[in-house]
């Protein structure tokens, strides 16, 4: 079974954990969760005292879905995550595989009738 997740807005995030969680106790055979865009992609680091590393604590909440008859849950990442650490923050419960959708973006906008009004702007950010 695969399940399009979207957790924009962030109050909609218990309302699929629920059910996500819920599928492999309902003997789904195999599960593959998509999620286009990982919410808390940004807040990977603890910079100051107090602060807390959302994107560890999200991997941590999806690393314990239960295990499905066909095995741990298949995670997809349609978008590239900020940080190719993020990777190891999910625990064994979980196979993520990070695909980017920039080439299936692209595709979409060749077929876009306006395509001669559309401008694209690479960005880039040096890491230091």
């Amino acid at each position: 079974m695969a399940f399009l997740a979207s957790f924009s807005p962030s109050g909609l995030i218990f309302e699929q954990l629920f059910l996500i969680y819920a599928l492999p106790n309902l003997f789904v055979s195999s599960l593959t969760l998509v999620l286009p865009f990982f919410p808390t992609g940004t807040s990977e680091r603890m910079e100051e005292e107090g602060d807390v590393a959302t994107a560890f604590t999200l991997a941590r909440t999806f690393s314990n879905i239960p295990i499905s008859r066909g095995g741990p849950t298949s995670w997809s990442f349609l978008i590239s995550m900020h940080c190719r650490l993020e990777r190891f923050y999910f625990g064994d419960n979980v196979l993520p595989c990070f695909e980017s959708g920039i080439s299936m973006l692209k595709n979409r906008l060749q077929e876009l009738p306006d395509l001669d009004n559309i401008r694209f702007l690479l960005m880039t950010k040096t890491i230091r």
